[in-house]
């Protein structure tokens, strides 16, 4: 009579004829790609944390406007202005109907 190697047993949901080396199934904290996959989405939750950090203790100072020094300065100026202006849209006009015809008079 063959005994059966405890390591090399038929899987249970394996076709037969197959075996399943358990020596190789490890829990999963020990498979190198579950910490791969873990790792990338894990490092942008902590560097967001980190950006979020040095935002609030770090805020940009205000910037100094000044008027245009010289003249070759005053379009690029007024294009900085303009771009941080919100558009002002104009107030809405109910759309103009055209003028009503004027019936032909009855005969009688």
């Amino acid at each position: 009579m063959r005994t059966l190697n405890p390591t090399l047993m038929p899987a249970p949901s394996a076709a037969p004829g197959t075996t399943l080396n358990r020596e190789l199934s490890a829990p999963w904290w020990r498979v190198g790609m579950v910490w791969l996959v873990i790792s990338g989405p894990a490092t942008v939750v902590v560097a967001s944390f980190v950006t979020l950090g040095l935002a609030i203790t770090r805020p940009d100072p205000p910037l100094v406007l000044r008027d245009a020094a010289t003249a070759a300065e005053a379009p690029a100026l007024q294009g900085r202005n303009h771009a941080a202006v919100p558009i002002q849209q104009p107030p809405e006009q109910p759309p103009k109907q055209p003028p009503k015809q004027a019936s032909p008079p009855r005969q009688p």
